[in-house]
């Protein structure tokens, strides 16, 4: 079948898989029911969005899913590029009907991301990083360094946070086929990093050239199966919902919006 053809039927094709634009006017009614019972002061950013959503999920919808996980397990979620996204294209239909039938649109800000983000990987002694693929969101993250370095310089005289200290990352993996040779980002080596100030010349870091989807699962599951050979736990040795609340008390402390 051809591209028009599949236009024509509904199907959006991505190289060899196939995507019902169905399911995506079925989501856009799932969003449009979310953001109607937010308040209307909400500011929005991809991080509150997707809270919404993931308590929409837990609370309407049976079985596993990444958002709802996230929302039970206290997981921020953040999506660097939203407006590049269906998600983006529907919370934006949602806000241009708003304004068309004289209702209030959210503001959004997605500064607030960057903000709830650097705010908590500040109060890490150590942090690591997993890139699944490349692009925004890998940079995006691992930015996080040199923008905690820039609070501390950059700020008038005396009046940088004193809470903010600066941490590169000490651990990555990287599974990406993207060669360093074309010059984008999502093919960049964590050495590359270094020059930065965004990875730690001291740190363990492992590049796998590899698509994603094919060595992914393997990993993980054979991390899974060693660990359980060798008996080794786990522990969590930080406390996550005090970090969270700590970090909205600092976004009203230094209200971007």
């Amino acid at each position: 079948m051809s591209d028009p053809e599949l236009y024509q039927r509904g199907y959006n094709r991505i190289y060899d898989v196939i995507e019902l634009e169905k399911n995506l006017d079925d989501i856009e009614e799932i969003i449009y029911e979310v953001l109607s019972q937010l308040n209307k002061d909400t500011v929005l950013s991809s991080r509150v969005l997707t809270k919404a959503l993931g308590e929409w999920l837990m609370n309407n919808v049976p079985g596993r899913g990444i958002l709802k996980s996230a929302y039970c397990k206290q997981v921020p979620v953040y999506i660097p590029a939203d407006t590049d996204s269906e998600l983006g294209l529907d919370v934006y239909l949602y806000m241009l009907r708003s304004v068309i039938e004289d209702k209030k649109p959210f503001g959004f800000n997605p500064l607030l991301d960057l903000q709830h983000y650097a705010e908590l990987v500040n109060q890490q002694k150590k942090i690591a990083i997993i890139s699944i693929g490349g692009g925004v969101p890998r940079n995006w993250a691992q930015q996080i360094a040199p923008l905690l370095e820039l609070i501390q310089g950059r700020m008038p005289k005396g009046k940088a946070p004193k809470h903010i200290h600066g941490i590169r990352f000490s651990y990555g993996l990287r599974i990406c086929p993207e060669l360093v040779n074309w010059g984008g980002l999502s093919g960049c080596p964590y050495s590359e990093g270094v020059s930065w100030g965004k990875m730690d010349p001291s740190g363990t870091f492992t590049e796998v050239l590899q698509d994603a989807t094919v060595v992914w699962p393997w990993i993980l599951k054979a991390t899974m199966q060693r660990l359980d050979k060798q008996r080794v736990k786990i522990e969590k040795n930080f406390d996550l919902a005090a970090q969270l609340d700590r970090v909205i008390n600092l976004m009203e402390r230094y209200k971007l919006a």
